[in-house]
């Protein structure tokens, strides 16, 4: 049980982690709109646009709005998939283990809505700045790719389901999957 006792610390460990990120993404989310109305103001304000040119090269509003928004909406992805890890790390501490069916479908479903998000992400943000006429340096990568350890994750978590399952009984299969390198075995 040693085992069972370190995927909780880990659990929870990951769970204070979220919560960090999901504090960071919402105070991210409101600077960045507060810095796109800045920059908004700028753009109507000589005086203002003025001193900024002084101090900077080149001070563009529309493209400081676009990347502040383009921010904004990262920010808001960041929340998103942050409240979503939330709700299952709690799901896993309120059942004691994540092997259980119903955490095993949790957990693809979670990767899944991920994907999505980070889909749905990179879509606002290309129309954005495609609608705004500027560049923004994104690489959703990482949400995608985190939805992905998700589902590869929950086949994981959903094999320890299957064996608590069926703890105590005796299987007629072999635990490997693969029935031929068992016989080779005891060859």
């Amino acid at each position: 049980m040693k085992s069972l006792q370190r995927v909780q610390k880990a659990v929870k460990i990951f769970r204070i982690l979220w919560k960090i990120a999901f504090i960071c993404s919402i105070i991210g989310a409101v600077c960045c709109v507060i810095g796109a109305i800045f920059c908004g103001v700028c753009a109507f304000n000589e005086t203002l646009r003025e001193m900024i040119v002084r101090e900077a090269e080149s001070f563009r509003p529309k493209e400081g709005v676009s990347a502040c928004v383009c921010a904004a909406i990262s920010c808001g992805f960041g929340i998103a998939v942050s409240r979503l890890n939330l709700q299952f790390y709690n799901a896993v501490l309120a059942e004691g283990t994540p092997f259980t069916k119903p955490l095993v479908s949790s957990l693809r479903k979670t990767g899944v809505k991920i994907i999505i998000l980070s889909l749905a992400e990179a879509i606002a943000i290309g129309i954005l700045t495609a609608a705004m006429n500027t560049r923004a340096d994104y690489s959703g990568g990482s949400g995608v790719a985190l939805g992905i350890a998700y589902l590869l994750v929950s086949l994981l978590t959903d094999y320890g389901a299957d064996l608590l399952k069926n703890d105590g009984q005796k299987q007629d299969e072999p635990l490997t999957g693969n029935a031929d390198a068992d016989d080779s075995n005891n060859e």
